[in-house]
């Protein structure tokens, strides 16, 4: 028989009340996205659909009629 250790998943909200005042991120929507990927880890925030987009990315949409 295995003997696992479960850890249980935390939430956002969980994660931000235990990080100290000064690693909270500000307003910024950049530094929001940089603030979870340095605590999250780029897999987790892939999966979350959270991703870094070039400044100087221009997306162009074809709606064919």
């Amino acid at each position: 028989m295995e003997n696992r250790h479960e850890v249980p998943a935390l939430s956002i909200d969980e994660i931000v009340c235990m990080m100290p005042p000064t690693e909270l991120p500000s307003a910024e929507e950049h530094e929001r996205r940089e603030w979870l990927i340095r605590v999250l880890g780029d897999q987790v925030c892939r999966q979350l659909g959270i991703y870094r987009i070039p400044e100087d990315l221009v997306l162009s949409v074809v709606i064919p009629v």
